[in-house]
């Protein structure tokens, strides 16, 4: 079925629409805290070159160049005290090592907010695949680090580098673009960027584009949000003791083992009884994960409940499953 469309080695390059699933509101974005790796539209990170300085927001904006066929990008927001690089990038896995251990062309729309005439560098970033919460020192990179230089500021701007991806590895790769503190250092700074390809060097100015079906597809085997808007029961309890329930919540394979993060509250889930009436005083964890399901438990001393099902209580409840590599 993808036979023929997957020149583009980088997933949700145009930051769809509908592949924000870890905001409620993506235009309003959401904080990228210092040293930890931020992700909001599916498969895209947003970290610092240091754990030091303020904080910048990431958001969606509906601003693309028309020539990049895209419907939005995304919004990197500045701070006052911003004192470190920003790196959006992408993880690419391991199995896709044969399409990206070649002569590749990378390229990307970037419109830097500032005066008419300013230009500003940035930096492209390609080393191996590194652990979600490892962070090397700016000076000690490994791999390929490259200079994209004189970008116009406040007009859209599309870059380019030819990459020979020939000597990288074959466990995975980080890609990413660097904006200086300078950019961002500031309540009005403003980068965005869309349009991302990494594509075969023979490909590139031809490759085909993706269908935003497909593009969701292989966006939503790396994350999946669930939620009253998308599941209303999570069904009937599959095991009851006397004091606790085990609910199975079953989903789309995913194409990794995914980390499970339930709602902050406990009050943001409810078990109800048969007829329809809630069960307080629970409290929830999960206790089995695959590719494909997770076991949840709810516990509650003498809970006196012989069957339930579990549902989501408000907008702020939420299963996130997550296998971003």
């Amino acid at each position: 079925m993808l036979a023929g469309v997957l020149d583009n080695v980088l997933i949700n390059g145009d930051f769809l629409h509908g592949l924000w699933g870890r905001v409620k509101k993506p235009g309003e974005g959401v904080e990228c805290a210092v040293w930890r790796h931020t992700f909001a539209a599916d498969r895209w990170k947003v970290r610092y070159g240091k754990p030091a300085g303020a904080a910048v927001w990431q958001a969606m904006s509906t601003d693309a160049p028309a020539e990049s066929g895209a419907d939005g990008s995304l919004e990197i927001r500045g701070a006052d005290g911003v004192t470190e690089s920003v790196l959006l990038g992408q993880r690419i896995e391991a199995a896709e090592a044969a399409r990206y251990r070649r002569r590749l062309v990378f390229s990307a729309w970037v419109f830097v907010a500032g005066k008419d005439g300013e230009v500003t560098d940035m930096g492209l970033l390609i080393e191996g695949a590194r652990g979600r919460d490892l962070f090397d020192d700016a000076g000690k990179r490994a791999g390929l680090v490259e200079l994209i230089r004189n970008v116009p500021r406040n007009r859209w701007t599309q870059v380019e580098r030819e990459i020979d991806g020939r000597g990288l590895g074959a466990n995975g790769l980080s890609v990413e673009l660097e904006f200086p503190a300078s950019l961002l250092n500031h309540a009005e700074g403003r980068v965005r960027v869309t349009g991302l390809r990494l594509v075969d060097v023979g490909h590139f100015g031809r490759e085909m584009e993706r269908p935003a079906a497909v593009e969701a597809l292989l966006a939503r085997r790396f994350f999946q949000r669930h939620d009253c808007g998308t599941v209303n029961s999570l069904g009937r309890a599959l095991v009851i003791n006397r004091h606790e329930l085990h609910f199975h919540f079953a989903f789309a394979e995913m194409r990794c083992l995914p980390a499970c993060t339930l709602p902050q509250e406990n009050e943001y889930f409810c078990v109800f009884d048969l007829e329809g009436f809630p069960q307080t005083g629970f409290s929830y964890d999960v206790t089995h994960r695959a590719r494909g399901s997770v076991m949840i438990r709810a516990t509650k001393e003498n809970h006196c409940v012989r069957d339930g099902y579990l549902s989501f209580v408000g907008d702020k409840g939420a299963i996130l499953l997550d296998a971003e590599l």
